[in-house]
């Protein structure tokens, strides 16, 4: 009989042990899966950033060349920086930042025809 009541209190140490094993993964996963959405958000966040500076580069990447003449150097636009730089007598190097100068996109344009700059 003792052997019995001895084996019924490791089960109850046994069942605390483990209660208490599952509560520290549970506890972990918790915080992995908070990480995790914090993760996907940051990833939407940047993802509508570079897609509004795709939007912004192919205006600029489309403008006449004798604007995109006028405006070498940095400009501000629709919250981004804009660097237009000359890269070759007819080609241009354009650099989209955020507004903390991190660049985002970045290309070269042909300019068109007899604008090429001087």
């Amino acid at each position: 009989m003792t052997r019995g009541v001895a084996r019924e209190g490791l089960t109850l140490i046994e069942v605390l042990v483990a209660l208490t094993i599952l509560g520290l993964a549970s506890v972990a996963c918790a915080g992995l899966s908070a990480q995790g959405m914090e993760t996907v958000v940051r990833t939407h966040d940047v993802d509508a950033e570079t897609q509004r500076a795709s939007a912004v580069l192919d205006r600029v990447a489309h403008l006449p060349s004798s604007q995109l003449r006028a405006r070498l150097g940095r400009t501000v636009y629709k919250g981004f920086l804009i660097d237009l730089s000359p890269a070759g007598a007819s080609v241009l190097d354009v650099t989209v930042s955020d507004s903390t100068g991190r660049v985002l996109l970045s290309t070269s344009v042909q300019l068109r025809g007899d604008d090429a700059v001087r």
